[in-house]
């Protein structure tokens, strides 16, 4: 059975709202019971206390996000960097741009990030919901020097990603300069 996952992405300039963007992705192939067994998951290198409280509906959360499509991951952050250049296109007075990823969006962005698609002229400045960074695939992964963001991680008192202190840091491939992110309690 092939899994999906879901998110959404909001774009503020000034005090405009625009609208917001709703994606999806399904895995590249089906997910059965084997793909959630423990040691499926040594690579994410968990504490023990990790370990104790990462039950199979967080195995299969998380497993979901280890087997994205990246062909279609790649498609929705072009699609969203064209959305981005379009909205900027259409009357953008401020130099800074807000948005607001949650979930699966959160991916959509780093992609688009990292893609090196989005306008540079502008300041970014990202605003995530917390989830599994140390799952963003590796291939698409650019470093990207060129463009000014500012990731900001907004920490849900109800995500259960709060116990999991592994699954949110980032992958040690990413050379994110420090200054470019923080963690928001």
């Amino acid at each position: 059975m092939k899994s999906k996952l879901e998110g959404k992405i909001c774009l503020r300039t000034g005090n405009q709202k625009r609208p917001t963007i709703k994606c999806s992705l399904q895995s590249e192939k089906d997910l059965g019971l084997s793909d959630y067994l423990m040691n499926n998951f040594k690579h994410l290198d968990l504490s023990a206390k990790e370990k104790q409280k990462f039950s199979k509906k967080y195995r299969e959360h998380v497993t979901r996000y280890n087997n994205l499509s990246t062909k279609e991951l790649t498609k929705l952050s072009e699609e969203f960097s064209k959305s981005v250049k379009e909205q900027i296109n259409s009357g953008l007075k401020d130099e800074t741009v807000h948005i607001h990823a949650e979930d699966i969006g959160v991916f959509v962005c780093l992609a688009a990030i990292f893609s090196g698609n989005l306008p540079k002229e502008y300041n970014f400045c990202f605003h995530f919901s917390l989830v599994p960074t140390i799952c963003f695939p590796k291939n698409l992964y650019k470093e990207n020097k060129t463009m000014n963001y500012q990731i900001e991680f907004e920490k849900d008192k109800n995500s259960w990603l709060l116990d999991f202190k592994s699954l949110y840091s980032w992958p040690e491939y990413m050379n994110i300069p420090s200054d470019n992110y923080k963690k928001v309690a």
